[in-house]
């Protein structure tokens, strides 16, 4: 709820609203933390100690209306319940006497769990928007019924609604009344709410970034069914086209409303990157160029300049920040990765892009050079996100030094260096000073670390955490933690890892949901996306903050946390865990048991908090907001980039080409192409090489079990840089002798346990029968038996639409220690 619900509804208990009348619907108002269930009464998940009942109306002059203080330029919320044993159809007219207040309306959706228990989260529009008539805001919601038919929940008798009222900046402080009527079965029933508007406005700037990520563009599919088919039927591609980018702009239209930031990444962990989302490049070396803009100007330019979000009720802003398609892969192929090659490729793409950005004029958009690889994904020899080992390091001050030398130092264009860090994360704020300039850390382990917010942002840095999203079993004021959180702390944001994701059957046995905040129209004919509770209520808190921030400039940031805190029973420090046990180690020896063990749960979960603490706070921000006259001061200059810190790959190397290799140079149908391949990689590859490829380490933790740490053989895969970097750029120089677009992937026998087999290099199509994400070492089928035993073999559709042929890897002597995967699509 965005204002505070006067007369002490931060009590254990609230009165609650008396029904409509004996022959009516019994109608009550809960404030947004405490969902109503389907059968009456409030979720036991969102409250601890006394149930919180519905709110009591209070009188104003001769009639009975729940009292609401709201800012402007913001939103208040509520959850109303109806409630009646006999069921039936029934409406709701709803009309704000302003047409500076406008109301929305959403039916709540229980979702189950397949033991009989039912969640409220996602949000459908429960009819078409208001329209504003003789000065008054007016609407109605379409018929509903109870017991609702589709959610098939057996003895329901309450339907519930959630009501977000949005107070615009230009409205008039003082009183708006606004009525609900609910009308059906021959019966009516209201509620009339009194909004309170105040002078203060919430500030427009977002004190936090609230960042929902994805990746690529399956998910502009899962939510849009419905415009696919439409395209499709017509004849037309969607990828691609004005529709697709209509989805995808509305995608990052509701964050945006939500005060919040959509982040999509469009490149592999193998650095395979969607031509929707980059300029499109020709070339090769000093040639190599950006050809074209006209994709990723459709793609990305209404984002960048802010029209995209002209309708809103926030008024057209350029996002905060976006990802770059930057990886090892691309611009510079990998082919000529530690060489001068690879250097003019990034410096000619990306001086290209900084010039391109400038011309447009998107100098208020952060761009991110981002690496999203790990080594255990087998496309590169260094962990680009959640750095394990300090010699990866080198890698970051490479590229650092090639973003530096691409963009002009005094450029107007805010190019940053991202990184997403956990385990290495404190070493590596001292060794990556003047490299990384955005820093996104693991929560848990950032907590370690108290001196973080003043070490990177009194240089200049800017800082996030990041964790998942809250389960929909889980109490509501799980969607304030991550925000209040990153707030307390004094950093700049949180990013949301996997927002697009709802469990296979979202609606009737649900996970939890916990990899999405959102949710498919398509099951209920809508071509649209479905915001739920917990983005809502995580609006809402993001309100509160502005308003906090707001009071810190009269009160300061120490003080204004401080009594934060208090309302929760403890103090600023509870949010940190600088004497966590396992900080005596070198972070390259945990495993996530010691950090389970490290990261304790705070004191505040000790007290049993509901939303009647948020309720609290936001009564506070309000009423100390209000005798705020001070404006929040302005957004700081941009992040330049900074000069690097200079530390080429300790590998550098020269370009292997060897002449036989010449590029397209093997032709035929595609099974002609990989067996010609296959039979290079076997002249041309050196198995001893090979079985150095992975490190001693690596190899000793690959088939031992920690007892408590099921993902220790992953965090520890770690690779030799030379001999990985020499044999993949082998295998890519062979990989394109082919006219086809191919991939060579090298798998190879463990050397304690050679009954299994494992990949240890892959390329940037992705195409493998056997590989699965996050894989290591696996029981070799039949076909890699037969290929083990040192003959060649022929595999088709073992993985729809491939074709691999797998070639025995042998050491002089004649010992087949692994073998190369030459795959194709068909």
């Amino acid at each position: 709820m965005g204002g505070v619900m006067k007369r002490n509804v931060t009590a254990a208990a609230i009165m609650l609203l008396a029904a409509c009348g004996a022959s009516g619907w019994d109608i009550r108002i809960y404030p947004e933390f405490f969902r109503p269930g389907p059968h009456g009464g409030i979720m036991k998940a969102d409250y601890k100690g006394e149930e919180p009942a519905a709110l009591k109306p209070t009188r104003f002059r001769g009639y009975n209306a729940i009292n609401i203080d709201a800012p402007r330029g913001g939103y208040v919320s509520f959850h109303m319940a109806v409630t009646d044993d006999k069921g039936g159809e029934f409406h709701v007219s709803y009309r704000a006497e302003s047409p500076d207040v406008e109301i929305d309306v959403f039916r709540e959706w229980f979702h189950g769990n397949g033991q009989g228990e039912w969640y409220a989260d996602a949000l459908i529009p429960a009819g078409g928007a208001g329209t504003v008539k003789d000065g008054m805001y007016a609407g109605m919601t379409d018929n509903m019924k109870l017991p609702d038919s589709d959610m098939q929940i057996k003895g329901q008798t309450t339907a519930a609604l959630w009501v977000d009222i949005w107070v615009s900046p230009e409205a008039k402080p003082g009183p708006v009344n606004v009525v609900l009527e609910l009308g059906g079965q021959g019966r009516m029933g209201y509620i009339q709410v009194r909004v309170n508007v105040l002078k203060v406005q919430v500030p427009q700037e977002d004190t936090l970034c609230a960042d929902h990520n994805t990746y690529g563009v399956g998910w502009v599919h899962s939510y849009f069914p419905l415009r696919r088919r439409k395209a499709e039927a017509a004849g037309k591609a969607f990828n691609g086209s004005d529709e697709f980018f209509s989805c995808v702009h509305d995608m990052y239209k509701l964050l945006y409303e939500h005060r919040a930031l959509f982040h999509d990444l469009g490149y592999n962990h193998s650095g395979g990157v969607n031509g929707l989302f980059a300029p499109e490049l020709e070339g090769e070396g000093e040639g190599k160029r950006v050809k074209g803009w006209e994709t990723f100007d459709r793609h990305f330019g209404p984002l960048l300049d802010g029209s995209a979000f002209r309708e809103t009720r926030r008024g057209p802003r350029p996002i905060e920040c976006m990802y770059l398609t930057i990886n090892p892969e691309w611009p510079g192929s990998y082919l000529y990765w530690g060489t001068p090659t690879y250097e003019k490729e990034f410096v000619n793409v990306v001086s290209a892009m900084e010039k391109h950005f400038r011309e447009k004029g998107w100098t208020e958009t952060e761009f991110e050079m981002f690496f999203n690889h790990k080594k255990r994904y087998k496309g590169f020899e260094w962990d680009g996100d959640e750095t394990r080992f300090p010699k990866d390091n080198v890698c970051f001050k490479e590229f650092g030094r090639l973003l530096h030398k691409a963009v002009p130092e005094k450029s107007p264009v805010r190019f940053v260096f991202r990184h997403d860090a956990s385990w290495l994360m404190r070493q590596q704020m001292d060794e990556l000073k003047g490299v990384v300039n955005f820093w996104v850390c693991g929560g848990g382990i950032f907590s370690f670390y108290p001196e973080a917010p003043a070490l990177l942002k009194g240089r200049g840095d800017k800082v996030w955490i990041y964790g998942g999203s809250p389960s929909i079993f889980g109490s509501t004021l799980d969607a304030t933690e991550m925000p209040v959180d990153a707030w307390m702390k004094g950093i700049d944001g949180y990013i949301r890892w996997l927002t697009t994701s709802p469990d296979s059957d979202a609606w009737g046995k649900s996970r939890g949901n916990r990899e999405c905040m959102f949710y498919p129209g398509a099951k209920f004919g809508l071509d649209e996306i479905l915001p739920s509770i917990r983005l809502k209520i995580q609006r809402n808190c993001l309100q509160d903050i502005a308003l906090l921030d707001l009071v810190e400039t009269r009160k300061g940031a120490a003080a204004t946390r401080a009594k934060t805190a208090s309302f929760a029973g403890v103090t600023p420090a509870d949010w940190w865990n600088g004497a966590a046990e396992c900080k005596k180690q070198d972070p390259w020896e945990w495993s996530n048991a010691s950090l389970g063990e490290a990261m304790r749960k705070p004191k505040r979960s000790e007290n049993n908090l509901d939303g009647r603490w948020w309720l609290a706070v936001r009564e506070y921000a309000l009423q100390e907001a209000v005798r705020t006259r001070t404006a929040k001061k302005a957004p700081g200059p941009a992040r330049a980039v900074t000069e690097r810190a200079r530390g080429l790959v300790p590998y550098r190397l020269d370009e292997p080409t060897p002449p036989e290799l010449r590029e397209g140079s093997v032709k035929g149908s595609l099974e002609e192409q990989l067996k010609a391949v296959g039979a290079k990689c076997a002249e041309t590859i050196d198995a001893e090489t090979c079985r150095r490829i992975v490190t001693a380490r690596a190899e000793e933790w690959l088939f031992r079990k920690h007892p408590k740490d099921q993902w220790f053989a992953s965090d520890n895969w770690d690779v030799n840089f030379p001999e990985f970097v020499n044999t993949k750029k082998l295998l890519i120089r062979l990989s394109r002798t082919a006219e086809a677009a191919i991939d060579c992937n090298l798998w190879m026998r463990p050397r304690d346990n050679p009954e299994k087999i494992n990949m240890i290099i892959r390329q940037k199509h992705g195409l493998s029968q056997w590989y699965d994400f996050g894989q290591l070492a696996i029981d070799p089928d039949g076909d890699m038996k037969k290929t083990l035993e040192g003959e060649t073999t022929v595999v088709r559709n073992r993985r729809g639409g491939m074709i691999s042929v797998l070639v025995p890897l042998k050491t002089a002597a004649g010992e087949t220690v692994g073998f190369i995967e030459v795959c194709g699509r068909l």
